[in-house]
């Protein structure tokens, strides 16, 4: 019995993965109050203590309301994901509304000139923009786009060679030519979920239920578990 359940709320077991840097299942509880801050720990092995900014907690997930709502994940160094040889999943179930600006940060650790990587509501009409690092073949933008206030399930990944985003657990679209140089290094700064960390600007409207962050690029079977062992959440 107690092995269903870890499966059914950690379906790829992020929890006891040392790939996985970040887990945040932001349906499970509400923050608590820790110095005069809300903040919570995250479900990984790592226990990013993360503060929440504004935004308010449902059963579902922490809504943000596109203007100052933002959670801080910390400046750990195994955020910090990097170099040559380097792979990257970023991985989110969200319910977006329309931004007020494009490229609003769904995940985000880069600076003003994109060193480092994002997931991104790219267009205000629902495309997904991925990127670790702003030149060719390092940046991509989703063919389909999101559903408004739906639940999607969006997923970058970086294996190394390419750039791919996921729609509902099934590949979009992908770099049309290799990338080996690795995820772009971003100096310094936390991880942020629902902005930018060089602006202050690029906020998301909607609600993210649950995020993921992997130092592997998952493969599409892997994907597609996630999406199919989670979905019910998002029904």
């Amino acid at each position: 019995m107690q092995e269903e359940v870890v499966r059914i709320r950690d379906p790829l077991g992020f929890a006891f993965d040392p790939s996985c840097v970040l887990y945040l299942p932001l349906w499970k509880r509400d923050a608590s109050i820790f110095a005069n801050q809300r903040a919570f720990m995250s479900g990984d092995a790592y226990g990013h203590r993360c503060l929440v900014l504004g935004a308010l907690w449902t059963p579902q997930g922490y809504t943000f309301d596109g203007t100052d709502d933002y959670i801080d994940c910390g400046s750990s160094t195994a955020l910090a994901i990097s170099g040559a040889g380097s792979q990257l999943t970023v991985i989110a179930w969200i319910k977006p509304e329309t931004p007020a600006l494009t490229y609003a940060r769904i995940v985000a650790r880069a600076d003003a000139a994109n060193e480092g990587y994002f997931l991104a509501h790219g267009s205000l009409a629902g495309s997904v923009f991925f990127t670790i690092k702003d030149v060719a073949n390092a940046s991509l933008t989703s063919t389909n786009l999101m559903v408004m206030s739906s639940w999607n399930h969006v997923a970058g990944v970086y294996d190394g060679y390419r750039l791919k985003i996921y729609l509902q657990g099934l590949e979009d679209s992908r770099t049309a030519a290799d990338y080996t140089s690795g995820v772009s290094a971003y100096a310094g700064g936390s991880l942020l979920i629902g902005k930018a960390n060089t602006v202050d600007s690029r906020y998301i409207k909607g609600i993210p239920g649950e995020v993921a962050v992997l130092n592997r690029g998952l493969t599409p079977l892997q994907i597609q578990r996630h999406f199919l062992a989670t979905k019910w959440r998002y029904s």
